[in-house]
């Protein structure tokens, strides 16, 4: 008997350790549209939110992912106070010569409570004859990528 009821306040106790905390902090984020052929315009957007009671130090961290290719982490600092959302936006063109594919941007929020984690992707599509400079796609793999990371810099991620 002894043992089921030391059994029983064993499991007990592990019942009330408190679960690990989760990021107070709302991530949203995509592009518009989320299909474009080279030359075409593309916004990207995120905004981010802290929906906590305490200001925060939030560390903002993205990966490009296209063609197999991973460039970053891009990363940046933002302070937040409790309640305060920040939204940013970035235009850039899709170069001449990209070839078809999807770009992935990954992102990561983390605050003093944990983190959250959003992902958008925009669809390259083969629109036709759009060559490159010297009439072919080669090369142009990573100009897209390149020039996206180009606009994240100036929305001040490194």
């Amino acid at each position: 008997m002894k043992t089921y009821a030391g059994l029983a306040l064993a499991l007990c106790g592990l019942l009330l350790v408190p679960a690990q905390a989760s990021a107070l902090l709302e991530l949203e984020m995509g592009f518009e549209p989320t299909e474009a052929c080279p030359g075409d315009a593309v916004q990207f957007f995120f905004s981010l939110e802290n929906v906590g009671d305490q200001d925060e130090e939030v560390t903002f961290s993205v990966t490009l992912t296209f063609a197999d290719m991973v460039f970053g982490p891009f990363e940046g600092t933002f302070h937040l106070a409790a309640g305060e959302e920040i939204a940013r936006e970035v235009r850039f063109v899709v170069p001449m010569g990209t070839p078809p594919g999807t770009l992935v941007l990954e992102a990561t929020a983390a605050d003093s409570a944990g983190a959250v984690h959003a992902q958008a992707q925009v669809e390259i599509l083969d629109c036709g004859d759009v060559p490159g400079p010297f009439g072919k796609a080669e090369g142009h793999t990573k100009k897209l990528p390149r020039t996206v990371a180009k606009a994240l810099r100036g929305i001040g991620l490194k």
